[in-house]
């Protein structure tokens, strides 16, 4: 009898563990090297997300074009954008490329990003910060490059 409590409060903090919106995919995907700028990011979570209550956004990263393909570096610079970008009432970074959200719903486990027309070569930061229909949020950014 004992076993069969052990077994069923791991299985209920499994359940817990995972009642949060992750990324599963992304297009473009992490660390991508595009031929041509995309015209959208897609994300795909684990579960549903509060539109309204979640903040999505692309930004161009200023970084020399000889570091594009330094997935490490660009993480650094990345990770640094986007803790300025997510931080509650602080001022937001220049440099945004996105233009809103294209997903209408009021929840939705895949979010579609719309980007300027105008992207060029360059790379750039996707990041967001949302709160799950579970009302548990979680945060996180990727990168992906256009090459000239």
């Amino acid at each position: 009898m004992r076993a069969f409590w052990m077994l069923a409060a791991t299985l209920a903090l499994a359940g817990v563990a995972h009642a949060h919106a992750y990324l599963v995919s992304s297009s473009p995907a992490e660390n991508a090297l595009l031929r041509r700028p995309p015209g959208e990011v897609r994300l795909s979570f684990t579960e549903a997300v509060e539109l309204r209550f979640s903040h999505f956004a692309v930004y161009a990263l200023e970084v020399p074009n000889e570091r594009w393909r330094d997935v490490r570096w660009l993480q650094e610079q990345a990770k640094a954008l986007a803790e300025k970008a997510l931080s509650a009432g602080g001022v937001k970074p220049a440099g945004r490329v996105d233009a809103g959200l294209k997903t209408q719903a009021r929840t939705a486990e895949n979010v579609l990003i719309a980007l300027k027309p105008d992207l060029g070569p360059g790379a750039y930061v996707v990041l967001w910060r949302v709160l799950s229909v579970d009302s548990h949020t979680t945060q996180g950014f990727f990168v992906f490059v256009v090459e000239p």
